[in-house]
């Protein structure tokens, strides 16, 4: 995602630095053709459902309560060969959608197209960060650890380590979590963490609203 938020914001200094004029929506279709991720990144919405390839972007005005941790091993996890061996083992079981999870019907999420979602206006509404968390997935986690065991075994410990549903972010290699709100407790839990963890960095930040 790095590489997606980088090219996002080439295009927006570009747009402003050729005096282009270009809208949000123009942005937004280049993006999907430098990358799936791109066009989430150029619009400046604190929450999103994406749909397609990444390219088909809808805001929602739900907030997320709770404080979110990132754990990045150093492990490599290339995504070519993840896609790959996702591709190669077939159709998965059905899964709830994003809109489904948040507590929205698919209607009430905004549209597939980019242009019109922006529009819309929805409750806004906090959702439970560490409840929602106990519902979330990631079907590319078994291709990784498939293509990369040593990344399995990284996944393993940390839930046991942890005791929580730490998932999986993408390809890989960085896995995060939801907790509930932050506090003294919570912020001696991530030192305790990063000892268990010496080579991987662990990062306790918050939500934008």
């Amino acid at each position: 995602m790095r590489t997606s938020s980088n090219a996002a914001a080439t295009l927006g200094l570009l747009n402003e630095l050729w005096s282009l004029g270009l809208g949000d929506h123009q942005l937004v279709e280049l993006g999907g053709r430098l990358g799936s991720d791109v066009p989430v990144f150029c619009r400046d919405w604190p929450l999103t459902i994406m749909r397609g390839r990444g390219e088909l972007v809808s805001p929602v005005n739900r907030r997320v309560g709770g404080v979110l941790l990132l754990i990045v091993p150093q492990i490599h996890s290339s995504t070519v060969a993840v896609y790959r061996a996702f591709a190669a083992a077939g159709r998965r079981s059905e899964r709830p959608s994003a809109a489904m999870l948040m507590g929205l019907d698919d209607d009430a999420a905004g549209s597939d197209k980019s242009s019109s979602a922006g529009e819309r206006e929805l409750p806004s509404i906090t959702i439970n960060g560490a409840k929602l968390m106990r519902s979330l997935f990631n079907d590319l986690e078994e291709a990784a650890f498939e293509v990369n065991p040593e990344l399995r075994n990284f996944a393993e410990r940390l839930r046991t380590v942890s005791g929580l549903p730490f998932c999986m972010s993408g390809s890989g290699s960085a896995f995060f979590c939801i907790i509930d709100r932050d506090t003294d407790e919570q912020f001696a839990y991530v030192e305790g963490l990063r000892d268990c963890f010496p080579t991987a960095r662990v990062i306790r930040t918050h939500f934008v609203h």
